[in-house]
């Protein structure tokens, strides 16, 4: 997953501030890692489920014009 291959990073640059703290950056890094893996795996799956819809509508639209034109009947749209 992505947390396992980040853990020993130093993501946010935060070198200086770690050794400055003693308790609570682990858990800020954790919390801070997980919205930022949470937000960019919901804009993802939005962006897939709207390709897929955009796919599903061309096919309808296709068939949908066609008919018209082969029917001569331009109130099918």
């Amino acid at each position: 997953t992505v947390r396992k291959r980040i853990r020993s990073k130093d993501v946010f640059m935060l070198g200086e501030h770690i050794s400055e703290t003693q308790y609570g950056i682990e858990s800020h890094t954790h919390t801070l890692l997980t919205s930022i893996v949470s937000l960019f795996f919901k804009l993802r799956m939005h962006h897939i489920a709207r390709l897929a819809t955009l796919c599903f509508q061309c096919v309808s639209v296709r068939q949908k014009v066609t008919k018209a034109v082969l029917l001569g009947n331009h109130n099918v749209l």
